[in-house]
């Protein structure tokens, strides 16, 4: 008889010790699940951040080429205008800007030859600054000068795309590569 008592005895214990092991094992599932969880999401940032990079790389390109047709259209008599030229100029400033400025293209910029890239296409837009800020007299007059520049960095536009595309892709692996090992 005295065993059936101790095994009652035991049965609060023996439930309080499977409560408390349900309960580990649902907070574990629920860490798991958050954690799986903010890391789809993580990586769902880092591809966005990849793209958006390789996006503005794209983009620099064919402002680029949206300049230099418009410099092209009013230099040729083909229906262009100044103020065209003048804006597609500070659109092609400005992504510039941001490809020399963003942390997120230091990669890119310290491939030795997309950093001269770089220094050319900057050297050219401080160039031309004052003319494209000046009267349209001055900015006329330029045009076919600017035209040259602008064929001549053509190579270098090329430079810092084929560059970036080189560094997103070996990102990419490096990602793919530290999820498969995960």
């Amino acid at each position: 008889m005295r065993r059936g008592l101790s095994g009652l005895a035991h049965r609060p214990l023996l439930a309080g010790i499977a409560s408390f092991l349900l309960a580990v094992f649902l907070s574990a599932t629920a860490v798991w699940f958050l954690s799986t969880d903010a890391r789809n999401e993580i990586d769902q940032l880092a591809i966005a951040n990849a793209d958006s990079s390789q996006w503005s790389l794209a983009q620099a390109e064919v402002e680029y080429q949206s300049l230099q047709s418009a410099v092209l259209a009013v230099e040729a008599g083909h229906g262009g205008d100044l103020g065209t030229v003048r804006n597609r100029f500070d659109v092609f400033y400005s992504r510039m800007e941001t490809v020399n400025g963003s942390a997120s293209f230091q990669t890119v910029r310290d491939i030795p030859e997309v950093s001269q890239s770089i220094e050319r296409i900057e050297a050219f837009l401080a160039s031309y600054v004052s003319v494209i800020d000046g009267p349209d007299a001055v900015l006329r007059a330029s045009l076919p000068r600017m035209a040259r520049a602008l064929a001549d960095l053509r190579g270098d536009l090329r430079t810092i795309s084929l560059g970036g595309v080189r560094v997103f892709a070996e990102r990419g692996e490096q990602q793919r590569e530290s999820v498969g090992g995960a």
